[in-house]
């Protein structure tokens, strides 16, 4: 059985030096699949959108390198796949964001999965796996913005918007394999198999009846 919910994800609101400033979230963005319903839950998300997993990239200025930790979540009872896209920038936000910088590295293999400026999907740009999880697992990603110097006031109250798209596959329970019955051990030899006598008798008695069938016939034969 396979589950491909989508989520897009307003990744990075990124502000210049003369934005407002935004409320951080209190610990880690989440991306959590509880198995309950068609879709991902978000939770300590930033203001920029319901899914907006980049709350500390607001208000950004030249030279700052700026970190955020995104937390996976497997809640539900399966044993689920998760995967993670990137989907191309808006024409309309690149010049912003090929300014800077982002790398993303995982907690569990494989570690890096990006490093490129936020407009190129470098190695995002079809599904890769964060990783099998089990019924409770997590993974924390963590997401490096490195915005250089020599980003000019020309992008003051710029927003980048980088969409990220996560999928989920549950994987089937493994079919049992019945356990072949083994054959039933000999029983125990009773009555007349487990005594030789009555044999012996019994081969005596042929072995008899042949001699005497073979001494008539020699007499037989003299008698002619």
């Amino acid at each position: 059985m396979k589950r491909s919910f989508f989520a897009r994800l307003l990744a990075a609101a990124l502000l210049a030096a003369l934005a407002c400033p935004a409320a951080l979230a209190a610990g880690n963005p989440t991306v959590e699949y509880t198995g309950q319903t068609d879709r991902f839950v978000f939770s300590s998300v930033g203001d920029g959108s319901p899914t907006d997993l980049f709350a500390a990239f607001k208000l950004v200025m030249p030279g700052d390198t700026l970190t955020q930790q995104i937390d996976v979540r497997n809640t539900s009872d399966a044993t689920v796949c998760i995967y993670l896209r990137q989907e191309p920038a808006d024409e309309a936000h690149r010049a912003f964001l090929e300014q800077m910088r982002l790398s993303v590295v995982s907690d569990v293999g494989p570690t890096e999965l990006y490093e490129a400026p936020p407009d190129d999907q470098d190695g995002l740009a079809q599904n890769v796996l964060l990783g099998t999880f089990l019924p409770g697992a997590k993974l924390t990603l963590t997401a490096t913005l490195t915005v250089p110097v020599t980003v000019g006031n020309e992008f003051a109250d710029r927003r980048g918007d980088v969409v990220w798209v996560f999928t989920v596959e549950e994987v089937p329970e493994p079919t049992p394999v019945p356990t072949p019955t083994p054959p039933p051990p000999p029983g125990p030899v009773t009555g007349d198999a487990a005594n030789p006598l009555p044999w012996l008798l019994g081969a005596l008695g042929f072995a008899a009846a042949l001699a005497v069938f073979a001494v008539l016939a020699r007499r037989s034969r003299g008698r002619e």
